[in-house]
């Protein structure tokens, strides 16, 4: 299990196609989030997200902190985890596969 910083919270909300672990710091405000969505085969699809767009500088700060955060969630979600690079709509972020 993570121990999340102390000025790092999160909760969990419910999305028309699955769940998002929203993960917020006390000065950046909403860092970015780690989706959960199953699929047709019984496997679960792993998505992270940093808030923000690309050019701004704020984006990366957030990355900074929430990065480390996101990839230790889904490595302990799904051990074998290969994260790539990619762009969301919500800004840049990174992407797990399947597990």
């Amino acid at each position: 299990m993570i121990k999340l910083p102390p000025e790092i919270t999160f909760k969990k909300e419910r999305l028309f196609y699955g769940w998002a672990y929203v993960f917020r710091h006390t000065q950046l405000g909403e860092l970015g989030r780690i989706i959960l969505q199953g699929r047709d085969d019984g496997r679960t699809h792993i998505t992270c997200e940093v808030v923000g767009a690309p050019a701004d500088p704020q984006t990366q700060i957030r990355a900074e902190l929430f990065e480390p955060l996101g990839r230790e969630i889904s490595r302990q979600m799904w051990v074998p985890c290969t994260l790539a690079r990619k762009y969301t709509l919500r800004g840049s972020g990174w992407a797990s596969g399947c597990i």
